[in-house]
Protein backbone atom coordinates (compact mmCIF):
# COMPACT_ATOMS: atom_id res chain seq x y z
CA UNK A 1 0.00 0.00 0.00
CA UNK A 2 1.23 3.35 -0.90
CA UNK A 3 1.54 6.23 1.70
CA UNK A 4 -1.00 8.19 -0.04
CA UNK A 5 -3.12 4.63 -0.10
CA UNK A 6 -2.74 4.16 3.63
CA UNK A 7 -3.56 8.21 4.39
CA UNK A 8 -6.82 7.71 2.23
CA UNK A 9 -7.72 4.93 5.09
CA UNK A 10 -6.53 7.16 7.57
CA UNK A 11 -9.26 9.35 6.04
CA UNK A 12 -12.24 7.17 6.03
CA UNK A 13 -11.42 5.81 9.46
CA UNK A 14 -11.90 9.99 10.77
CA UNK A 15 -15.10 10.31 8.45
CA UNK A 16 -16.39 7.13 9.84
CA UNK A 17 -15.32 8.01 13.64
CA UNK A 18 -16.90 11.57 13.32
CA UNK A 19 -19.73 10.11 12.00
CA UNK A 20 -20.54 7.70 14.88
CA UNK A 21 -19.70 10.26 17.70
CA UNK A 22 -22.26 13.04 16.02
CA UNK A 23 -25.48 10.22 15.43
CA UNK A 24 -24.71 9.24 18.73
CA UNK A 25 -25.26 12.48 20.53
CA UNK A 26 -28.23 12.73 18.93
CA UNK A 27 -29.12 9.35 20.30
CA UNK A 28 -28.12 10.27 23.66
CA UNK A 29 -30.30 13.50 23.86
CA UNK A 30 -33.47 11.06 23.35
CA UNK A 31 -31.97 8.07 25.45
CA UNK A 32 -29.06 9.23 28.03
CA UNK A 33 -28.99 5.56 29.30
CA UNK A 34 -28.69 3.67 26.17
CA UNK A 35 -25.91 0.85 26.19
CA UNK A 36 -25.72 0.40 22.30
CA UNK A 37 -25.25 4.01 22.18
CA UNK A 38 -22.49 4.18 24.50
CA UNK A 39 -20.97 1.06 22.97
CA UNK A 40 -21.14 3.19 19.29
CA UNK A 41 -19.70 6.16 20.92
CA UNK A 42 -16.63 3.88 21.95
CA UNK A 43 -16.56 2.69 18.39
CA UNK A 44 -16.31 5.78 17.11
CA UNK A 45 -13.69 7.51 19.23
CA UNK A 46 -11.67 4.33 18.86
CA UNK A 47 -11.79 5.27 14.38
CA UNK A 48 -10.73 8.46 15.65
CA UNK A 49 -7.55 7.86 16.86
CA UNK A 50 -7.05 5.91 14.03
CA UNK A 51 -7.83 8.89 12.06
CA UNK A 52 -5.67 11.22 13.89
CA UNK A 53 -2.70 9.35 12.94
CA UNK A 54 -3.47 10.13 9.45
CA UNK A 55 -4.01 14.04 10.02
CA UNK A 56 -0.71 14.03 11.15
CA UNK A 57 0.94 12.38 8.75
CA UNK A 58 -0.63 14.47 6.04
CA UNK A 59 0.61 17.35 7.47
CA UNK A 60 4.14 16.74 9.40
CA UNK A 61 6.09 18.04 7.05
CA UNK A 62 4.79 21.49 7.67
CA UNK A 63 3.93 20.80 11.41
CA UNK A 64 7.79 21.51 13.33
CA UNK A 65 8.36 20.02 16.68
CA UNK A 66 5.68 22.04 17.97
CA UNK A 67 3.12 20.42 15.84
CA UNK A 68 4.79 16.75 16.84
CA UNK A 69 4.15 18.08 20.93
CA UNK A 70 0.59 19.02 19.72
CA UNK A 71 0.02 15.80 18.46
CA UNK A 72 1.88 13.65 20.77
CA UNK A 73 -0.37 15.62 23.98
CA UNK A 74 -3.75 14.73 21.29
CA UNK A 75 -2.75 11.21 21.30
CA UNK A 76 -2.57 11.22 24.84
CA UNK A 77 -5.69 12.27 25.55
CA UNK A 78 -7.34 9.93 23.14
CA UNK A 79 -5.78 7.36 24.53
CA UNK A 80 -7.03 8.32 27.97
CA UNK A 81 -10.26 9.56 26.62
CA UNK A 82 -10.96 5.85 24.96
CA UNK A 83 -9.58 4.75 28.41
CA UNK A 84 -12.74 6.62 30.48
CA UNK A 85 -15.26 5.74 27.47
CA UNK A 86 -14.39 1.79 27.86
CA UNK A 87 -15.34 2.55 31.72
CA UNK A 88 -17.91 3.78 30.85
CA UNK A 89 -19.16 1.34 28.19
CA UNK A 90 -18.76 -1.92 30.17
CA UNK A 91 -18.55 -1.36 33.57
CA UNK A 92 -20.81 1.65 34.48
CA UNK A 93 -23.98 -0.41 33.18
CA UNK A 94 -22.50 -3.28 36.12
CA UNK A 95 -22.30 -0.90 38.66
CA UNK A 96 -25.59 0.98 38.30
CA UNK A 97 -27.19 -2.38 38.69
CA UNK A 98 -25.12 -3.97 41.34
CA UNK A 99 -24.52 -0.81 43.64
CA UNK A 100 -25.74 2.31 42.29
CA UNK A 101 -25.37 3.65 45.80
CA UNK A 102 -21.38 3.86 44.46
CA UNK A 103 -22.67 6.63 41.50
CA UNK A 104 -24.54 8.77 43.93
CA UNK A 105 -22.16 8.35 46.28
CA UNK A 106 -19.38 9.53 43.76
CA UNK A 107 -16.56 7.59 42.61
CA UNK A 108 -13.63 10.12 43.27
CA UNK A 109 -10.70 8.64 41.49
CA UNK A 110 -12.94 8.19 38.22
CA UNK A 111 -14.61 11.65 38.54
CA UNK A 112 -10.44 12.34 38.47
CA UNK A 113 -9.56 10.23 35.72
CA UNK A 114 -12.69 11.50 33.68
CA UNK A 115 -11.24 15.23 34.21
CA UNK A 116 -7.44 14.15 33.45
CA UNK A 117 -8.44 12.29 30.22
CA UNK A 118 -11.30 15.01 29.29
CA UNK A 119 -8.79 18.24 30.12
CA UNK A 120 -6.07 16.30 28.29
CA UNK A 121 -7.43 15.51 25.13
CA UNK A 122 -9.45 19.41 24.58
CA UNK A 123 -5.60 20.80 25.30
CA UNK A 124 -4.55 18.46 22.34
CA UNK A 125 -6.83 19.01 20.34
CA UNK A 126 -7.20 22.41 20.59
CA UNK A 127 -3.19 23.05 20.18
CA UNK A 128 -3.24 20.73 16.92
CA UNK A 129 -6.20 22.03 15.28
CA UNK A 130 -4.83 25.68 15.68
CA UNK A 131 -1.59 24.38 13.88
CA UNK A 132 -3.71 22.48 11.40
CA UNK A 133 -5.93 26.22 11.04
CA UNK A 134 -2.77 27.96 10.90
CA UNK A 135 -0.87 26.05 8.26
CA UNK A 136 -4.01 24.83 6.04
CA UNK A 137 -2.45 21.67 4.72
CA UNK A 138 -5.81 20.23 5.62
CA UNK A 139 -9.86 21.79 5.52
CA UNK A 140 -9.47 25.02 7.29
CA UNK A 141 -13.12 24.64 8.09
CA UNK A 142 -12.51 21.03 10.01
CA UNK A 143 -9.94 22.71 11.91
CA UNK A 144 -11.84 25.81 13.16
CA UNK A 145 -15.00 23.54 14.12
CA UNK A 146 -12.56 21.62 16.09
CA UNK A 147 -11.47 24.53 17.94
CA UNK A 148 -15.49 25.46 18.26
CA UNK A 149 -15.83 22.53 20.11
CA UNK A 150 -13.19 23.06 22.24
CA UNK A 151 -14.62 25.84 23.23
CA UNK A 152 -18.36 24.60 23.28
CA UNK A 153 -17.03 22.14 25.95
CA UNK A 154 -16.23 24.89 28.37
CA UNK A 155 -19.60 26.06 28.29
CA UNK A 156 -22.15 24.32 30.91
CA UNK A 157 -24.64 21.65 29.25
CA UNK A 158 -21.78 22.21 25.73
CA UNK A 159 -20.96 18.99 25.63
CA UNK A 160 -23.44 17.66 23.87
CA UNK A 161 -23.06 20.59 21.32
CA UNK A 162 -19.29 20.02 21.17
CA UNK A 163 -19.40 16.35 20.28
CA UNK A 164 -21.39 16.85 17.62
CA UNK A 165 -19.26 19.88 16.15
CA UNK A 166 -16.23 17.89 16.81
CA UNK A 167 -17.97 14.95 14.83
CA UNK A 168 -18.59 17.52 11.89
CA UNK A 169 -15.02 18.37 12.18
CA UNK A 170 -13.18 14.81 11.69
CA UNK A 171 -16.01 14.19 8.64
CA UNK A 172 -14.23 17.68 7.17
CA UNK A 173 -10.44 16.40 8.08
CA UNK A 174 -11.12 12.89 6.91
CA UNK A 175 -12.29 13.98 3.94
CA UNK A 176 -9.79 16.30 2.91
CA UNK A 177 -7.02 13.81 3.68
CA UNK A 178 -9.59 11.25 1.45
CA UNK A 179 -9.17 13.31 -1.45
CA UNK A 180 -5.57 14.16 -1.13
CA UNK A 181 -5.74 17.55 -1.47
CA UNK A 182 -3.16 19.13 0.59
CA UNK A 183 -0.32 19.81 -0.01
CA UNK A 184 2.13 17.58 1.71
CA UNK A 185 0.06 14.83 -0.07
CA UNK A 186 0.41 16.39 -3.33
CA UNK A 187 3.98 16.64 -3.08
CA UNK A 188 4.12 12.82 -2.13
CA UNK A 189 2.65 12.28 -4.86
CA UNK A 190 4.55 13.82 -7.14
CA UNK A 191 8.04 12.71 -5.79
CA UNK A 192 6.71 8.95 -6.27
CA UNK A 193 5.29 9.52 -9.93
CA UNK A 194 9.02 11.63 -11.04
CA UNK A 195 10.99 8.45 -8.76
CA UNK A 196 11.92 10.78 -6.07
CA UNK A 197 10.24 9.01 -3.18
Amino acid sequence: MTFAGLLRLFGLSSIIGGLAIALVQVWFYFDQDSFIATYFDQVGYSFIAFGIIGLYLSQYKSFGGFGLFSFIILSLGTSLWLGFKWFQTFVVADILKSAPELMDTGLHTAVFGMNLSLYSLLIGILLFAAISFWKGVLSRWGSAFLIIAVLAELVPYGSLVSQIIAGVAFILLGTSLWRGSNEDVTRTKYNANAGWD
